[in-house]
């Protein structure tokens, strides 16, 4: 709930002389800006979800899973929520704009109820480099002249 009402910090949507009119209200209301920190939860995102990935991981790894079958299987539960969002959107945003809806309100609508999805392409990012995170993080708990043995430099 902290992302959305902070991401709906960002826009402030308001009727003037009839019209829904948008504004950043951030720049709108500068005492607004310190709320920002108070919404600071994607860190806290990050690690419960790389915590969740690993646990999942050692649970695939157990079961035989191969690396490509765990990704597989965990994006679909990321992305299967998106896919409605995104069909309503586009739907709501058709038929908005049939009806004469002016495309800057669409847009900044549309941009206020999507954004937080952004985070998600750095997520899948992380995800597809798992196997490699994992390497990087095991080599770094070595020490240099065990790592440089192991490749075959000592």
């Amino acid at each position: 709930m902290a992302v959305v009402i902070g991401h709906w910090l960002i826009a402030a949507p308001f009727v003037a002389d009839g019209d829904i009119q948008g504004v950043k209200l951030l720049a709108h209301s500068p005492w607004t800006q310190w709320l920002t920190w108070v919404f600071q939860v994607m860190p806290v995102f990050f690690v419960a979800g790389g915590y969740s990935n690993a646990t999942s991981r050692a649970s695939a790894s157990r079961n035989g899973d191969g690396h490509g079958r765990w990704l597989v299987a965990r994006m679909r539960r990321l992305m299967i929520p998106v896919i409605p969002l995104a069909a309503v959107w586009a739907l709501f945003g058709i038929v908005l704009s049939n009806a004469g809806i002016d495309e800057g309100l669409l847009r900044m609508g549309s941009q206020s109820a999507i954004i937080p999805v952004w985070f998600l392409a750095v997520f899948v990012v992380m995800l597809a480099g798992d196997s490699k995170w994992r390497w990087f993080a095991r080599c770094r708990r070595r020490p240099a002249a065990v790592r440089w043995e192991r490749r075959g430099a000592a």
